[in-house]
């Protein structure tokens, strides 16, 4: 085979084989092949087996009837898949036979890669760059081609030939090839020159490739061609770039056009490739709709989530509200305690409703990290305890290594930490019947005055098959549907831990085999942080008529909210006007003063918003000054960002606690310190003086026949007798969560027992957890230990027990 030819295959962007039918061997691959195949030349000739060893399994029988198509000389395409590691799929390739003019005994094969059109063209633009690459290294190798033009002058017989097989090949490759004089006249053209341009035979004739250009590119094309007319030998210079080519219909199409510079016999000339770009800015154009209309649904969700959030939490506000109103009304104590059981639940729907809402944030990337102190040892240490008792009824040993290592405090995002710790941990103990589970930290360095956490959560658990452990962190995804059905869940826990690892710009992995458990690690980095000084806010009573004097405007357009607003409000001394949209507002403003704006953001002919510009932009001091604070039921990050625009004063979610509305406007008006959920110290004495549990409500049920009352009885002498030992246990090991957890597992008990004392002294006991002295837990201890044996008492004297 000639030199020409081979420099001319060894630079094309297809694989072309060639084989010796009478011999049954391969005499040529070029290096596009030995890249495609990845097999050298030398190993495919000692043995041609390697070209089928590298074809996936399942494509074996189609190769096979393509090699012996081949020997055949039959024309014949086809589409393999090429094999990576194991039984994965490296790559799609098409194959073609090409017959060779004039040569009985040597066939052809002619492949490419199509792996981007099987993935609908999503790495376009990486094989562009790599064809461009090929022919940047054709251009590179023009001083080879000179050589090999001026072995072929000295022998006719051989360049007679190869002329045959190098038309072959030109004609039969799939972009379009022409050959141009040095002025820029084309020469010739292949069949897909001919096609593309709508051409027909000879009618490239005294045609210019720059009549093949549009107007706007002409001038660079001209430019390139006419700037080396009288260039001197050397580095051959190479012109590509993307542009707009013109058919002889003048249909325009977006093409590639590849110019290099040759010299040979008949002197020096150029080579031109032309890609056509069609297909590849069609589907451009159609990922970028799909782009837009993903971008659309998810603001369509963002909406519909913001709508929904609204329309649950109007109602819900109104149903807490009353409730809290009824509650601090003198009530028999069997209304009471359905009263209690109504608040207690909307409470919990109220929870659910969050967290729904939370994940939405999650899954649409609105979740932002914080950067604040948190003790680093004492969190792992609370999440680890989440998971004891599960792993204690298990026999698993639970444990944590490492953090011995690790700095106290740092600065970074607590509440994402535990996030993802809490859903590996909990999917580790899920899965692991026998053996341990261990949380593990090692500290990789200091970077910057930043440490380098590597974490690992490691099992003895069931493990994780090599094909399923990237599909396990994408959403709604499980390693099988038998994990499905044994053990629940949504397949949402992974997708979200990587989400929160990749916005701390980590990454997670899996090391897994079935049966033999799993580790998963990432790395995550945290400044290095000092614990903040505590203050401590002292809390004052405001007094039963602590708002009189001062005139609130409500601008509420629901009047279930009016009336429950309107009813704290005076309950609390306060001179209340509504207006049931923002117009109403406005105009009530402009008759009278008013102290305070309670403000809806969604109302009819004026919303919230407009409603605190205009007063906000008002050239009338009083007005501009006015404090606002927002009533809203939705609790997105946007509606946050516009509240402090426009500039409101606070902004209270609906449903609200007294409490919250209480502290909120106490606030805006300074007319004392936030209000918490200890009692002032003038109620504290209240509260200790009164009845230590309220049982009244079960007196009007016969005690010896109603089973409410008895298994109300046995079931509260159960808790309060645990509770005890397992409030001393929590409280000496400083377990935050483990005590938080606890103390609301104990909340609707108290409230049904109206155990205010308990109630108080659990609260006291949640600041003791942070900077609490042993003594003064010690007699903490004590107290709660007495109080829950002088309730045990009383439960114990009821007829009922």
């Amino acid at each position: 085979m000639s030199e020409l030819l081979t420099h001319l295959l060894n630079a094309s962007p297809d694989a072309f084989l060639l084989a010796n039918l009478d011999q049954a061997n391969f005499v040529y691959v070029n290096p596009a092949f030995e890249q495609l195949w990845q097999v050298s030349w030398d190993n495919l000739r000692q043995e041609p087996g390697v070209f089928l060893r590298t074809i996936h399994l399942e494509d074996l029988p189609k190769a096979e009837q393509f090699l012996a198509a081949m020997r055949n000389r039959e024309e014949k395409v086809t589409e393999l898949r090429l094999r990576g590691t194991g039984s994965a799929v490296r790559c799609w390739v098409e194959l073609r036979i090409v017959a060779l003019s004039g040569n009985e005994t040597i066939a052809g094969l002619q492949g490419r890669d199509i792996t981007l059109q099987k993935e609908q063209e999503i790495q376009h633009r990486q094989a562009l760059d790599q064809v461009m690459s090929v022919y940047e290294d054709l251009s590179n190798h023009q001083e080879e081609l000179k050589a090999s033009l001026e072995e072929v002058r000295l022998s006719n017989q051989q360049l007679d030939r190869s002329r045959g097989e190098i038309a072959s090949i030109i004609q039969n490759a799939s972009e379009a090839i022409c050959t141009l004089d040095n002025s820029g006249k084309i020469l010739s053209m292949n069949s897909a020159g001919m096609k593309l341009f709508r051409l027909k035979e000879n009618q490239f004739i005294y045609q210019y490739l720059v009549n093949l250009v549009a107007k706007i590119h002409r001038k660079d094309v001209a430019g390139f061609l006419l700037g080396y007319h009288d260039a001197p030998p050397g580095e051959p210079p190479v012109f590509r770039m993307e542009m707009t080519m013109q058919r002889t219909t003048k249909e325009e199409f977006p093409g590639q056009l590849s110019l290099s510079r040759v010299e040979g016999m008949a002197g020096a000339g150029f080579v031109a490739i032309v890609t056509d770009l069609s297909e590849i800015r069609k589907r451009e154009e159609e990922l970028q709709r799909a782009q837009q209309e993903a971008e659309q649904a998810v603001a369509t969700k963002s909406q519909f989530l913001s709508n929904m959030s609204h329309e649950i939490r109007t109602p819900l506000n109104a149903v807490i509200g009353m409730t809290n109103l009824l509650l601090d009304d003198q009530l028999p104590g069997a209304q009471r305690q359905k009263l209690d059981t109504i608040k207690f639940s909307a409470d919990n729907l109220l929870a659910i409703i969050n967290n729904i809402l939370d994940l939405s944030k999650i899954e649409a990337g609105n979740v932002h990290l914080e950067k604040k102190p948190f003790q680093l040892t004492a969190l792992l240490g609370n999440v680890l305890s989440m998971f004891r008792h599960r792993a204690t009824e298990k026999d698993l040993d639970l444990r944590l290594e490492g953090a011995d290592e690790l700095p106290e405090w740092v600065i970074g995002d607590p509440h994402q930490l535990s996030q993802i710790l809490t859903n590996l941990l909990g999917n580790a103990v899920k899965f692991t019947q026998y053996g341990h589970v261990c949380l593990r930290l090692k500290n990789l360095g200091l970077v910057d005055d930043c440490i380098d956490l590597l974490i690992q959560v490691e099992d003895t658990g069931m493990g994780i098959a090599t094909e399923k452990q990237q599909l396990i962190f994408e959403r709604f995804t499980q390693a099988g549907i038998e994990i499905s059905h044994l053990y629940g869940g949504t397949g949402l826990g992974l997708a979200i831990v990587k989400k929160l690892v990749n916005l701390h710009g980590g990454n997670i992995k899996v090391v897994s085999e079935p049966g033999r458990g799993a580790i998963f690690e990432f790395n995550l980095k945290y400044l290095i942080g000092q614990a903040p000084a505590i203050e401590h806010i002292p809390i004052s009573s405001l007094g039963p008529k602590w708002l009189a004097g001062q005139h609130i405007l409500v601008a509420e357009d629901n009047q279930v909210n009016q009336l429950v607003i309107s009813q704290y409000l005076q309950k609390w001394g306060g001179r209340v006007t509504l207006a049931l949209n923002g117009r109403e507002a406005l105009a009530c403003l402009a008759k009278e003063k008013a102290d305070l704006l309670l403000l809806d953001l969604n109302m009819p002919e004026m919303n919230g918003f407009e409603v605190a510009h205009a007063i906000r932009t008002s050239p009338e001091d009083l007005a501009a000054r006015l404090p606002i604070i927002v009533l809203t039921a939705d609790i997105s990050l946007e509606i946050a960002r516009r509240t402090r625009e426009v500039g409101m004063d606070g902004v209270l979610t609906k449903p609200f606690q007294p409490t919250e509305l209480q502290a909120a406007i106490a606030a805006c008006l300074r007319l004392g310190q936030s209000v918490g959920d200890i009692p002032p110290k003038e109620s504290i004495a209240t509260v200790q003086s009164a009845p230590l549990i309220d049982l009244s409500f079960l007196a009007h049920e016969d005690p010896r026949n109603s089973r409410f009352a008895q298994e109300f009885i046995r079931l509260n002498l159960i808790a309060l007798t645990e509770f005890s030992e397992q409030y001393a246990t929590t409280l000496r090991s400083g377990q935050l969560a483990a005590y938080q957890a606890m103390r609301h597992h104990l909340t609707s008990n108290l409230v049904l027992l109206h155990f205010d004392q308990l109630k108080l002294a659990l609260s006291q006991g949640e600041e003791l957890m942070v900077d609490g002295l042993p003594k003064d837990k010690e007699e903490s201890i004590t107290h709660v230990q007495r109080l829950c044996l002088g309730a045990v008492k009383l439960l114990e004297k009821h007829p009922a027990a």
